[in-house]
C-alpha cells in the first residue's frame, strides 16, 4: 500500500477516532466506576490497619486521576463513646501515572482542615505476603483551638496554637504480624493551655512560645522522645510512652515531666506550689505519671 496524501489522511483518522473511542472508555469507567464498593472496602482496609473507626460519606472522581473523598473521619472509642481524633470535609487523592511502572503505586493528597493545610503521599508496594503501605504527612498551620477533643479526653482541658510538622507512618511487616511503625515531628507555635487539672486541682493557664518534640511509634507504643514546651514563665520537657488500646481510656500511660516555673507562675499555683517545692533538681521538678489514661496515678 503506498501512503500517499489521502491515504495518509485515512490513516490519520482512523488513529484519531481510536484514540477518541479509548479515551471516551476511560472517561466513562472513570465516572461510572463503583466507588460505593471501592468506599467500602478501602472502610474495611484501614479499620483493619489503624484499628480505629472510619468513616467517608462518599467518593467521587477528581478529573485527571484522581478521586475527592467527603467527609472523612477516623474515631477511636474512650469512656464508652466515641471522640474524633481526625475530619476533613473533603479531601482530595491524584495518583501519579509514573508509578505504573513500579511495584511501589504512589498517591498524592490534600486536604484543608483545622485552619490549615495536611498534604503528602501515600505509598503501597507489592510483596509476595502481602502489601507494605506507607505514608508522608505535613502539617501547615493547622489550628489546635479548631481540633482539642484528645485534649478534652485526657486532661479536660482547651490547647490553642498553630501547628506545623510531619508525620511519617509505615506498615513494614504486612501479613497477619502487621506492625505499624512511624515518627511525628511537632512543632507548635505561640498557643495555651487552658483548664488543666492535676488531680482535680486547676492549674494557671500555660502560654507558650512554642513546642517542639518527636514521637516514635511501634505497633501500639507510642514513645515520647524529648519534647518540649518554652515559655516565658514555664518549661516543660516530656518523655516518656503511651501503650494504645482499643478503647482510649484504657491506655496504660508511663510518663516523666520536668518543668521549671517562674516565680509569679508559682505564685498563681495555690496548693500545687507546696507539692512541686518538695523535689527540685537542677532548677527543675518533676511529676512522673503512671496507670492508664482514665485513672492516671501522679507522683511528684
Amino acid at each position: 500500500m503506498i501512503f500517499n496524501k489521502e491515504n495518509k489522511t485515512i490513516v490519520l483518522k482512523i488513529l484519531g477516532y481510536s484514540f477518541y473511542g479509548f479515551f471516551l472508555l476511560l472517561i466513562l469507567i472513570y465516572i461510572y466506576f463503583p466507588y460505593d464498593l471501592l468506599k467500602d472496602r478501602l472502610i474495611d482496609r484501614l479499620n483493619n490497619t489503624l484499628n480505629k473507626g472510619v468513616y467517608i460519606q462518599k467518593i467521587s472522581p477528581l478529573f485527571p486521576l484522581g478521586m475527592a473523598f467527603k467527609d472523612v473521619r477516623i474515631i477511636t472509642e474512650s469512656r464508652d463513646r466515641d471522640i474524633i481524633i481526625f475530619s476533613a470535609d473533603k479531601l482530595k487523592m491524584r495518583f501519579q501515572p509514573t508509578s505504573l511502572f513500579s511495584k511501589t503505586r504512589r498517591i498524592k493528597y490534600f486536604t484543608a482542615a483545622y485552619g490549615g493545610e495536611i498534604y503528602g503521599k501515600v505509598g503501597i508496594q507489592s510483596a509476595n505476603n502481602g502489601n507494605k503501605i506507607w505514608i508522608d504527612a505535613n502539617f501547615d498551620d493547622l489550628r489546635l483551638e479548631k481540633h482539642h477533643a484528645i485534649a478534652e479526653e485526657l486532661f479536660n482541658s482547651s490547647l490553642s496554637g498553630r501547628v506545623e510538622g510531619d508525620i511519617e507512618i509505615g506498615n513494614y511487616s504486612p501479613g497477619k504480624k502487621s506492625v505499624m511503625r512511624g515518627k511525628i515531628d511537632i512543632n507548635i507555635g505561640n498557643g495555651s493551655i487552658e483548664n488543666l487539672k492535676i488531680m482535680t486541682i486547676p492549674v494557671p493557664t500555660i502560654h507558650y512560645n512554642k513546642i517542639t518534640g518527636e514521637v516514635n511509634f511501634v505497633r501500639d507504643n507510642l514513645r515520647i522522645k524529648g519534647l518540649k514546651l518554652e515559655g516565658n514563665d514555664i518549661n516543660i520537657e516530656v518523655r516518656g510512652n503511651i501503650l494504645f488500646r482499643r478503647n482510649f481510656s484504657k491506655s496504660p500511660i508511663n510518663v516523666n515531666i520536668r518543668f521549671k516555673l517562674s516565680p509569679s507562675y508559682q505564685s498563681e499555683m495555690g496548693i500545687l506550689k507546696n507539692l512541686i517545692k518538695k523535689r527540685r533538681i537542677g532548677g527543675f521538678s518533676s511529676i512522673k505519671i503512671a496507670g492508664t489514661i482514665e485513672k492516671p496515678k501522679i507522683e511528684f
